[in-house]
């Protein structure tokens, strides 16, 4: 598989049917997942080109956000000379000489393909996100209108398992 609008479209199963959402709103949704699972994994996980500015370095090791390394297109500051890169751990290395100051680094760098326990876990987490904002799947009513909340407002259930979800006594009425 792969992360795209296309296979989105088969997970949403839909037909192409004039009613059917934009391929911008489902785009929007994978995009939202995407920058979700980036942000708490804090690096880059999807295949792009990118330049970091890294200040004050002092070493001889360079971790970079994006990984694994896919090529170095240019460095500017740091040592002259030689150094190795550790494509999967994201890093590179001077062999001969620390460094010290600013480092800039144009690279590319993340996965082509997800690696599938990443990828099976996005898709779950973009039904998700798409439950909860497609009308028809369970995401707020078309008209805009309130209803009531009723229930005990306890925990209902509550699962750990990677994160979290809790889940409450609630109903809305309309």
């Amino acid at each position: 598989m792969s992360w795209d609008l296309e296979t989105a479209k088969r997970y949403l199963d839909l037909t192409g049917d004039p009613t059917d959402p934009s391929d911008e709103v489902i785009q929007e949704a994978l995009d939202y997942v995407m920058a979700s699972v980036e942000f708490f994994l804090q690096r880059g996980v999807a295949l792009r080109r990118q330049t970091e500015v890294h200040y004050r370095n002092y070493g001889a090791e360079l971790i970079l956000n994006r990984y694994p390394i896919q090529q170095i297109h240019s460095i500017e500051g740091g040592p002259e000379g030689e150094y190795d890169i550790h494509h999967e751990r994201g890093c590179l290395l001077w062999v001969r000489h620390p460094f010290s100051g600013d480092i800039t680094v144009d690279y590319t760098g993340g996965y082509e393909h997800l690696p599938q326990p990443l990828e099976t876990a996005m898709w779950q987490a973009f039904m998700e996100h798409w439950n909860s904002i497609n009308q028809e799947t369970g995401g707020p009513p078309a008209t805009g209108g309130g209803g009531v909340i009723v229930g005990s407002g306890d925990v209902k259930s509550l699962t750990v398992f990677d994160a979290f979800k809790v889940d409450y006594d609630l109903s809305l009425i309309h």
